[in-house]
């Protein structure tokens, strides 16, 4: 994912992903994933001293419509 791509829409997604109550926080990683033209992916993973099976998720971006979703459990 380009790093200007990323760090332009990076606070939307975090809040985003705060907003759906899935895990605090405090206690995920984030990082850019996979550019797939019309969509992005961003990354979010619990800290290993929080982690267990299926404490990964992805937040999937809409490009055209800035529409997000998450992917859970991956």
């Amino acid at each position: 994912m380009d790093k200007k791509f990323y760090e332009s829409k990076v606070a939307q997604v975090r809040a985003f992903f705060v907003d759906s109550k899935r895990f605090s926080i405090e206690k995920v990683d984030m990082a850019p994933g996979l550019d797939c033209g019309d969509r992005a992916y961003f990354n979010f993973e619990a800290k290993p001293e929080f982690n267990n099976v299926g404490y990964h998720w992805a937040v999937r971006l809409e490009k055209s419509s800035g529409r997000m979703s998450i992917v859970d459990g991956i």
